[in-house]
């Protein structure tokens, strides 16, 4: 009896230190949280916000991404905000299907976090292409997909 008591109580130390966190889940993975960075008027190639997000060229206050690529560069470093901290990524691979569907990973500087783009292309132009799709962290840990809309060009 004592042992299950003793037992018992180590536990329940372990998850009050832990700040109700399990022993085996990471304080930096257990929450990764793509947000949106407010960028206006920046220098970028591609552009992704939230896809229920309404973008206004002419109002500053709008100018909020989820994913942004540099303009120099091949291929384009990339910048997401993860957990309120802006991020560097590079690109990892980019490849389409059959049926037009684009898969583009990006892996942080540090090599801790991945995360994937699936974009389907809903328009272009002479110099741009309008995308529309999901995009999510998938390493270290999977989270839920957001639907992103954008475009990649000058």
């Amino acid at each position: 009896m004592f042992k299950q008591v003793a037992g018992a109580l180590c536990a329940i130390s372990l998850v009050a230190c832990s700040g109700g966190q399990a022993a085996d889940e990471a304080p930096e993975t257990a929450a990764l949280v793509i947000e949106e960075m407010h960028v206006p008027h920046s220098n970028t190639y591609c552009n992704l916000m939230k896809a229920d997000h309404e973008f206004v060229y002419d109002d500053q206050e709008t100018w909020k991404f989820v994913f942004i690529t540099d303009v120099m560069g091949d291929p384009q470093p990339a910048t997401i905000r993860i957990n309120g901290e802006d991020m560097r990524f590079n690109e990892e691979s980019r490849t389409a299907d059959e049926s037009g569907l684009e898969t583009w990973r990006y892996r942080s500087e540090d090599g801790d976090i991945a995360v994937e783009l699936q974009l389907r292309e809903t328009g272009s132009g002479q110099e741009y292409t309008d995308y529309e799709g999901t995009m999510a962290i998938v390493e270290p840990v999977q989270t839920e997909q957001i639907a992103v809309k954008g475009d990649c060009g000058v």
